[in-house]
């Protein structure tokens, strides 16, 4: 089982959202800490992202970065923006 961390982006991306939004992706944020990544869709992100991976949640992204044990969300974003560098 993976280990989550939220990087202070992180975790202010998730305040901003509205509630009924955010509690899917608490519910994707607990999947992801249980269930083989590539199950839930995780897609390596192409340069200048790169080497971060994305997890789609509604019209959301899960943005991460993978290190040994551990799991660190970087941002979560609309889709609309989360591209941008």
């Amino acid at each position: 089982m993976m280990d989550i961390q939220l990087t202070k982006q992180a975790q202010d991306d998730l305040d901003a959202i509205e509630k009924k939004h955010r509690d899917k992706i608490l519910v994707k944020l607990k999947k992801m800490k249980e269930v083989p990544l590539f199950q839930l869709g995780a897609k390596k992100l192409a340069p200048p992202l790169k080497p971060l991976y994305r997890i789609r949640e509604g019209d959301y992204r899960i943005l991460y970065k993978l290190e040994v044990e551990t799991i660190t969300i970087m941002a979560v974003k609309h889709r609309k923006e989360a591209y941008k560098p």
